[in-house]
């Protein structure tokens, strides 16, 4: 028989930090979800980041290319319903920096 040593208090490890993770489900006005597409968009054309948060959080994420969209429509018992989701992830790259050398990180 293994016999299970007694405890021994030691010195509590630094809780690591959580990563950021959010979310969330909105219901909103059809201004308000046109804007914040209009958000959206404007943010991935003009620097290729997102930001954006939560009254406690916030996130910053580079838009790497191509950027994966599944569109579904259906219509099931008189309802009409269609459906958009696109994820956009932030990936290391191995690529030339300006002097020819390899590179890992995110492109800038």
């Amino acid at each position: 028989m293994v016999t299970v040593p007694q405890s021994i208090p030691t010195m509590a490890a630094a809780p690591k930090p959580e990563p950021a993770k959010i979310k969330e489900r909105y219901s909103l006005s059809l201004a308000d979800a046109a804007a914040f597409f209009r958000e959206l968009a404007q943010e991935m054309e003009s620097n290729g980041v997102i930001e954006m948060g939560t009254p406690t959080q916030s996130i910053s994420v580079a838009v790497q290319e191509p950027v994966p969209m599944e569109i579904g429509y259906k219509e099931e018992k008189g309802r009409k319903k269609l459906k958009i989701k696109v994820e956009i992830e932030e990936k290391q790259v191995v690529f030339a920096d300006p002097s020819g050398r390899p590179k890992i990180g995110l492109r800038e």
